[in-house]
């Protein structure tokens, strides 16, 4: 029964691929039961095969064809497995409110053309440092 376990193909639980397990993998990767197993986010937020140009910021990766936002799985803001951010449904609504009132209440219009915005990162590392960025708020 253990050799037909080794063999087996093990599903990955959070993308839903098959990997296929074998005894030798066993030895090179893991070293037992309870190995800590860290989920590399950078490598799938920078996956050609989920993203059209990852390297560049843009928005329409979110959006379908009638320009409405469009869940993406490929997308892992708040980590992954065990190490999924308790907070995350409160981040998630609190960003709504704010950005929803802000919204509400302000037409945001940027003080450059929008095609002199660069949108490219002042750093890389563990995350992206972005510019910043001024915008008039206009009463609405």
């Amino acid at each position: 029964q253990m050799a037909a376990q080794l063999t087996d193909r093990w599903k990955d639980s959070w993308r839903g691929r098959e990997i296929p397990w074998t005894h030798e993998l066993e030895l090179c990767i893991f070293s037992g039961q309870g190995t800590n197993v860290i989920p590399l986010l950078f490598s799938v937020h920078n996956d050609p095969t989920q993203f059209k140009d990852p390297a560049m910021f843009n928005p329409t990766h979110f959006l379908d064809e009638r320009g409405s936002f469009q869940k993406n799985d490929a997308l892992m803001a708040f980590s992954a497995g065990k190490r999924l951010c308790l907070g995350e449904s409160l981040a998630r609504m609190e960003l709504f409110l704010f950005f929803t009132t802000v919204l509400q209440c302000f037409t945001l219009m940027p003080l450059v053309q929008p095609e002199e915005i660069d949108l490219s990162p002042l750093m890389k590392g563990i995350g992206n440092v972005p510019p910043l960025y001024k915008c008039r708020a206009i009463p609405r």
